[in-house]
């Protein structure tokens, strides 16, 4: 599987041991919980996802976009199957030019991203 990274670090979060790491080690030794996104900064139509290696007993994995007051603009909930999520988030051209974060929730796994959108 090819991962694209463009712009923007990945954060991974472990809810139950409350340990935060940046997948800055090569993504080959990172395979696990790995996340994908792009175009990163964005155009405000649409956002691709991928997410690998989550855990058997998720079912839904939540996508939350929040601007830089903390007011959250974008939610969707995402199936998984067979193990991964891989999905095009509409936005709709309905998010103004800015800084975001985005907040993808799989499990017990908490991720965040930057994310830049730009008309």
């Amino acid at each position: 599987m090819l991962w694209l990274r463009i712009h923007g670090r990945s954060r991974c979060h472990d809810n139950r041991t409350d340990r935060t790491w940046s997948p800055i080690i090569p993504w080959i030794q990172q395979a696990q919980h790995e996340l994908g996104w792009y175009p990163n900064p964005n155009n405000g139509e649409q956002l691709f996802i991928t997410l690998s290696e989550v855990a058997n007993d998720v079912r839904t994995v939540s996508v939350d976009i929040f601007d830089l007051t903390g007011k959250r603009i974008a939610a969707r909930t995402i199936a998984v199957q067979d193990g991964m999520v891989t999905t095009v988030m509409d936005l709709n051209n309905e998010i103004t030019n800015g800084l975001y974060m985005v907040n993808i929730t799989a499990g017990d796994k908490t991720y965040t991203e930057r994310l830049v959108i730009q008309k």
